[in-house]
């Protein structure tokens, strides 16, 4: 959890949305007390006034999919606890909730409210959905993989092992944890899907699946957002020297300020 309420919000009665993150590393790395996340999810509180939980859940190659999801989706049910009752600050509005993740946190908070959907979760109520440079993917190499032959950050054989690493085993690519549009997808165009924002980089690799999430979701009637950074390179938002990082901040407060409205 980033920051405390007196530090976020001078009103200490004041009711606080709360920002479910998910970090990203490929499925495969990272843990939210990380230097990187633990400050990247503080500064995301205090520019968004909300209270973030920042998960940790069971990585690939040991722990295969579904497992992030289900970990990550337990954390719903575990807001609603005494636990967390114990734990967060008292003006806390489980009535204002948002998933947000980078990267393999982007692919999970997507899943993840797929799972919430239909579920009685009262009082909590997701209120919308924050998917930074989302990683999906495919058996098919788009322009931007092809073209980004020495990407900083990633590289396509980078991502191809983090995929074999956490797809169930005889899975390709394909698969619905990563093409979440292909050809083994499900139909979700009945599933209760809160506004999505999508925040994309012109230096990822991955843009033009995240664009492509961003068209099949519009054309199944979904309310989608895109915030496109062209300089952006994988994870750029977690470099807090960066301009446009701050800028990225700026956007997800705006698209949670117009959620509250």
């Amino acid at each position: 959890m980033g920051g405390d309420s007196s530090e976020l919000n001078p009103k200490a009665d004041e009711m606080m949305p709360v920002i479910v993150y998910y970090h990203g590393g490929g499925f495969v790395f990272m843990k939210p007390n990380v230097t990187l996340y633990d400050q990247f999810c503080r500064r995301l509180a205090g520019k968004c006034s909300a209270v973030v939980v920042s998960v940790h859940y069971r990585r690939a190659p040991e722990h295969k999919c579904p497992t992030a999801y289900n970990d990550c989706y337990a954390v719903l049910e575990w807001l609603n606890s005494e636990k967390a009752e114990a734990i967060l600050p008292a003006n806390v509005d489980l009535s204002r909730v948002y998933l947000a993740g980078d990267s393999a946190g982007g692919n999970i908070a997507h899943h993840v409210a797929i799972l919430a959907a239909g579920k009685d979760l009262s009082p909590l109520t997701l209120r919308g959905l924050v998917l930074i440079q989302p990683f999906f993917g495919g058996e098919e190499r788009t322009a931007a993989e092809l073209q980004m032959k020495d990407p900083l950050i990633v590289s396509l054989e980078l991502l191809d092992w983090y995929w074999k690493a956490y797809l169930p085993p005889d899975s390709n690519r394909d698969h619905p944890a990563s093409n979440v549009f292909g050809p083994y997808s499900r139909d979700i165009s009945n599933v209760a899907i809160p506004p999505v924002l999508v925040i994309v980089g012109g230096l990822d690799p991955l843009q033009e699946w995240q664009m492509k999430y961003v068209k099949e979701m519009v054309t199944i009637g979904k309310k989608v957002e895109v915030c496109f950074f062209e300089d952006g390179v994988h994870m750029f938002g977690q470099l807090k020297q960066i301009e446009i990082a701050e800028q990225m901040l700026i956007d997800i407060a705006s698209f949670l300020e117009n959620r509250e409205e």
